[in-house]
This record gives C-alpha cells, structure tokens and sequence, in this order.
C-alpha cells in the first residue's frame, strides 16, 4: 500500500504516531535515527551523518521506518546556512508527518 506521495505505508507509519528528533544542529539527532534503523538495514535511504563542523546534514524533514517505530528527523534549528527558524523546522515537519498520515507525536 502507498501514501498519497507514493511512499510505501508500513507497519511503523500506519501506527500514526511519530518520535519527533527536533533540537540544535550537530546534536546527534541523524545520528540517533540511524542507530533506532539498525546495522542490518541495508536496503533503502539512510540519514545522513553529521561531520561535527556545524552545518546540518538534514535540509529537509525526513521521516524513516526505525524499530521504535516513525521517527522525523529535522534539520537543526541553529544552522548557520540554512537559517531555518523553529516556526520554520516546525512547519516542515508538520508537512512531512501530514504526508505520512500521522495523527500524534
């Protein structure tokens, strides 16, 4: 089965709940992501993975199938480059989890 945006609906997203990583960039928050995905996941898109100078890996909202179930990982709220502010970060999680069909967080 697809959501409207044509992204696979699984076990995690038909849930309609989410674990929402929101914080500072270079946090850990892609980082924390992509441990809850697992070592063995090899198939499908990871989040990228900060190198510790500051600028953020997430440009966007993105949410992944983790074992605790839909996590939305979102770009840090401090990024010097991206100049996003929290009403900005907010607004484009909340497109993402909408896409999703999540109803709670």
């Amino acid at each position: 089965e697809r959501d409207r945006l044509g992204n696979e609906v699984t076990m995690a997203s038909a849930n309609a709940q989410a674990v929402i990583m929101y914080g500072r960039s270079q946090m850990g928050k892609s980082s924390t992501v992509a441990s809850l995905m697992g070592k063995n996941q090899t198939e499908g898109r990871r989040p990228s993975i900060g190198r510790g100078d500051g600028r953020s890996c997430s440009k966007a909202a993105e949410s992944y199938d983790t074992a605790v179930g839909l996590c939305l990982d979102l770009p840090g709220l401090d990024d010097a480059e991206l100049q996003l502010d929290a009403r900005a970060v907010a607004r484009m999680g909340a497109v993402e989890l909408a896409a999703r069909g999540v109803s709670g967080v």
